[in-house]
């Protein structure tokens, strides 16, 4: 991967999630409430894709800047929730939240589940997110 790749991944990925917080900052800050929602991916935090060196890096990054930030505006009444996708089955699949991991979980045809995390950061209460449809 060229070098001009590498950085338009960490722009994208990591940046644009830092540019939209830095927006929205000054009006949580000021209501003295509200929720970043932060995408990231499991492969932030699991990593070791071939192939996947800058996505996984700027998502890893991601959960770091997530993980700052929410000790950073939890005295202003913010929350930050990290919501970590990952595989998931075809359309029309039934997802459910697993209750030990606030975690939706998905059957595929091999029987295999798959989970994706949606996980609060410290300072943040543990919420499971609306069920999907």
């Amino acid at each position: 991967m060229s070098e001009a790749d590498f950085r338009a991944q960490v722009e994208a990925n990591l940046f644009g999630v830092v540019n939209v917080t830095r927006a929205a900052l000054p009006v949580l800050r000021r209501q003295r409430s509200g929720t970043f929602l932060q995408f990231s991916s499991v492969g932030g935090r699991a990593g070791g894709t071939p192939g996947m060196g800058a996505y996984q890096t700027a998502k890893f990054a991601v959960e770091g800047f997530s993980e700052v930030l929410a000790n950073e505006v939890a005295p202003f009444g913010v929350r930050v929730v990290i919501v970590e996708p990952g595989r998931s089955a075809p359309t029309g699949r039934a997802r459910r939240w697993s209750a030990t991991r606030s975690a939706p979980t998905t059957r595929r045809p091999s029987g295999r589940s798959t989970a994706s995390a949606t996980r609060p950061t410290a300072g943040s209460p543990a919420t499971p997110p609306a069920r999907r449809r």
